[in-house]
């Protein structure tokens, strides 16, 4: 299935929507925040919010933000500071080139 797929999109562009490309990057802060919008399930539990889809569809939303958060500025400023910083200071020993 995965050689018949590959030469397929090499013959033949397959488009890949955007909202999948961002849950695929969002994924693994997805994973790491996930239970939070369950323990807020427990917390309020005779919410009228809270009652069948609700829940549903609350934690899909709740869960969705913050991984965006997360990827946003953990995942993504996160690396981006600790990168510079750490060019700077090799640079610094002269085991990189100095940005100009």
């Amino acid at each position: 299935m995965f050689l018949a797929v590959s030469q397929y999109d090499k013959a033949w562009r397959i488009g890949v929507p955007r909202w999948l490309t961002w849950l695929g990057d969002v994924s693994f802060s997805l994973y790491l925040w996930h239970v939070i919008p369950q323990m807020l399930q427990r917390q309020f539990p005779t919410s009228p919010l809270m009652k069948g889809g609700g829940i549903f569809v609350g934690s899909i939303l709740v869960g969705c933000v913050l991984a965006y958060l997360s990827h946003r500025w953990l995942e993504q400023g996160l690396s981006t500071w600790v990168g510079r910083r750490l060019r700077a200071g090799l640079a610094r020993v002269g085991l990189v080139p100095a940005r100009a």
